[in-house]
């Protein structure tokens, strides 16, 4: 069977022909099927977008046709450059959308409007929405809907992917999405996760004897995609409560984050949580905290503490994101160190800092917020 993918840019073509190489369908693009209709993407969201393509490019090839419209959102810029993604700083990006030199221009554009915002209020995120239409069905339906959450760098790494693969940096693995080989980008991108649902509906639709791929190890890593990372609000002292400090009264937990959120306008304490925004959820209930990681800044010195993350989602990544943050938003603050206090019984823990580059360095006796006795200290390089 074959199948347009409505998009000119090689780069993503070959993303699906990865994602959808187990179903027996041949991927072709509008190149090959020498189809040079623009439609205008006059929609105001991903969705209206992606179902307009999908449904002219299926009238005119007479084809079956997945479309796609992504983009990126930034929380600074309020949502921008949302679905003018492609076209950010001017509708001949969309002619040059596999040109290298569009798509640094169009990343330089969004960085020199980013200029003064500080690291940790750079969060950001893919979206992206597939639409499917069949020729002669007046009615696209909506197969996919992903997002992957991260931060925008400072400055443009790796030589992977396209668009603004250089400078989405991803929490889990403390690299720019371009940074990231081809496999793991397919299991944790906005369109990986998109595609996921959009493979099960073509399934369904073209292959009903045929079996949709099951793989909890892919679902791990893409949940831990769409956990999204930010500063503490004095309203996350409920969810935190519920979810990581169920030993805790509420009125514990609410006077610890007024204490730790005094010290944001300073710049001298900067708490952080994660967030679980995954797809379904976001639409049908409002997020909800889920970890919580506290960094203070001395000088040259970058303290973490408080690492925490809600019990049945241990083990899936989600400390690493937020350890990888607090590095990079001590880096944005002129810390060339990054230390941690551990109590000495906490093997587990010392274990999982040395696995991320930590080494002891010190024991010594610590009062933090009812907590008196031994920790030894554990410090990194920032480089």
């Amino acid at each position: 069977m074959k199948l347009l993918v409505a998009t000119k840019n090689v780069g993503k073509l070959r993303e699906y022909q990865e994602l959808l190489q187990e179903l027996p369908v041949q991927l072709v693009s509008l190149a090959d099927e020498q189809i040079e209709m623009d439609v205008e993407e006059s929609g105001q969201t991903f969705a209206q977008n992606a179902m307009l393509k999908a449904q002219a490019y299926a009238a005119q090839s007479g084809l079956a046709t997945l479309a796609d419209d992504s983009g990126l959102e930034v929380d600074a810029l309020n949502g921008e450059p949302g679905v003018f993604s492609a076209r950010y700083g001017g509708p001949q990006s969309v002619e040059s959308a596999s040109c290298r030199l569009a798509d640094v221009s169009r990343y330089s554009l969004l960085l020199d409007k980013m200029q003064n915002v500080p690291w940790e209020q750079r969060g950001a995120r893919f979206r992206c929405v597939i639409a499917l239409a069949l020729p002669g069905c007046s009615v696209p339906l909506v197969a996919g809907n992903g997002r992957c959450e991260g931060f925008i760098a400072r400055v443009p790494c790796g030589e992977h992917g396209f668009g603004y693969d250089p400078i989405f940096f991803v929490p889990q693995f403390g690299q720019s999405m371009a940074e990231l080989p081809s496999e793991i980008k397919n299991r944790i991108s906005h369109r990986a996760r998109a595609v996921e649902t959009a493979r099960n509906v073509l399934a369904q639709q073209f292959f009903p004897d045929s079996t949709s791929r099951q793989d909890a190890d892919s679902t791990s890593w893409l949940h831990t995609s769409e956990v999204r990372i930010r500063t503490v609000r004095p309203s996350d002292a409920a969810d935190l409560q519920r979810h990581c400090y169920p030993d805790k009264s509420l009125r514990f937990v609410e006077g610890r984050l007024a204490w730790a959120i005094s010290g944001l306008d300073g710049g001298k304490l900067i708490p952080l949580v994660a967030e679980a925004v995954g797809t379904a959820g976001s639409d049908t209930c409002p997020p909800e905290v889920i970890a919580y990681i506290k960094l203070r800044l001395r000088s040259t010195v970058g303290e973490l503490s408080s690492l925490i993350v809600a019990e049945p989602l241990r083990g899936r990544g989600l400390a690493t994101a937020l350890l990888n943050v607090g590095r990079e938003v001590a880096r944005d603050h002129g810390a060339r160190w990054l230390t941690v206090a551990v109590e000495p019984e906490a093997k587990r823990l010392q274990s999982f800092y040395r696995n991320r580059g930590f080494a002891s360095y010190r024991a010594a006796k610590t009062v933090e917020h009812g907590y008196t006795g031994p920790v030894v200290y554990m410090k990194q390089l920032i480089t």
